[in-house]
């Protein structure tokens, strides 16, 4: 097993093991959905449901958790504890909130902002009659549930209140268009019924190649850093392989939009996010050990 020294003086390389492992398991679902799309659609439809039923309060709790272990941070004797470096920082806090906005929530309020309420308000849970007035009522509040309550007012802030008045009031068929056809051409349908539409359509696909990009950069530039050895603090993995991993995980959610759209890929993210509950409890002993190594005297 190298030193610590030896680590800092070799260069950097890709470490094989968790490449080839990431990339295996990658074309692996990928090549399942492809070859066997109706076995792929049933086992993602029961693969939702065991774990919304099972492991409901399990993300509750871990929710609760984190926020209290983040406010026992805040108000402890490390609360006013600063990391990293005291210098002037490289980026501004309104560059940091932009930054952390387009690679994390742009592309969702845009896409699904306008269209998300139309599935539950066609499909409701909990038995609820499809298309009453009590499923539109479910439609507003059942986005909370994953996106939280200020995710979900910006969603309807932005687009999705405007996006029930035209299907209410008979001006655009949002329902029909976001469920029958895609969300995506119901979103460009809604857009262009605004003042200077056309122009807002073309500004719309902009913004839209922007958000992706850096959602897709970020997620490529942290898989491919994790799977790179000897890469110290001042040090980036090579190009290429962000690139490569840009492209691999650009394909999964192509093909979990062709099963069906929105039930796979939010089965998609529960199943992912199952192993990072246990990543968030290594980080909470990780983060408690490095602070009172840090207050430590010296």
């Amino acid at each position: 097993m190298p030193s610590s020294r030896d680590s800092e003086s070799a260069a950097p390389s890709i470490d094989r093991f968790i490449f080839a492992g990431g990339l295996l398991l990658l074309v692996g679902v990928v090549l399942a959905i492809l070859v066997a799309p109706q076995w792929s659609a049933a086992a993602i439809d029961s693969t939702y449901v065991a774990i919304t039923t099972r492991f409901g309060a399990l993300y509750v709790a871990a929710a609760v958790a984190t926020l209290c272990f983040l406010l026992y941070i805040a108000f402890s004797r490390h609360g006013d504890l600063m990391l990293g470096s005291s210098a002037d920082p490289e980026y501004s806090r309104f560059s940091w909130a932009s930054m952390l906005f387009c690679a994390g929530i742009g592309t969702s309020l845009l896409y699904w902002g306008a269209t998300e309420w139309a599935f539950y308000y066609v499909a409701p849970p909990f038995g609820i009659e499809a298309e009453s007035d009590a499923a539109l009522l479910m439609a507003n509040s059942y986005g909370m549930f994953h996106w939280g309550p200020i995710g979900c007012a910006l969603f309807f802030m932005v687009l999705g209140g405007y996006a029930q008045h035209l299907e209410i009031e008979g001006i655009y068929p949002v329902v029909r268009e976001a469920t029958e056809v895609s969300p995506s051409t119901a979103l460009a349908g809604i857009v262009s019924l605004l003042p200077m539409g056309s122009v807002l359509v073309l500004l719309l696909a902009v913004i839209g190649l922007v958000f992706v990009a850096t959602t897709y950069d970020s997620a490529a530039y942290t898989l491919a850093a994790g799977a790179t050895r000897y890469l110290q603090a001042d040090q980036h993995p090579a190009r290429l392989h962000r690139v490569f991993w840009a492209f691999a995980l650009g394909s999964l959610p192509l093909n979990l939009l062709f099963l069906g759209g929105l039930r796979e890929l939010q089965t998609a993210s529960l199943l992912a996010s199952l192993p990072i509950l246990l990543v968030y409890g290594m980080l909470a002993v990780s983060i408690s050990r490095m602070l009172n190594r840090a207050r430590a005297p010296r």
